[in-house]
């Protein structure tokens, strides 16, 4: 009750109010340690995505896949591979 009264959010996963950042669907997705073991990643790697705020430029040539593999991963969001890519990539 006390966070309520300081104003604090208790909502967890994606605000579908505004456009995701690539950072909460990491975080929406289990975090960087399970996208990592999942897309067979380094954790780095994922890391960098997720502070650079873009899917790597194999995602835009079409070489792999981690738009659809995000999208099945999500736990509380619905966004689909095409809108994964459109925030993967800065669009």
């Amino acid at each position: 009750y006390w966070l309520l009264s300081l104003g604090v959010n208790l909502t967890f996963g994606i605000n579908m109010d505004k456009q995701p950042t690539l950072k909460e669907l990491i975080a929406d997705c289990g975090g960087v340690r399970v996208v990592s073991d999942e897309l067979g990643k380094a954790r780095q790697s994922v890391w960098e995505w997720m502070t650079k705020g873009r899917l790597p430029f194999s995602e835009v040539k079409g070489s792999t896949q981690y738009s659809e593999v995000l999208a099945g991963m999500q736990r509380t969001g619905k966004l689909t591979p095409s809108q994964i890519r459109k925030i993967g990539l800065n669009i």
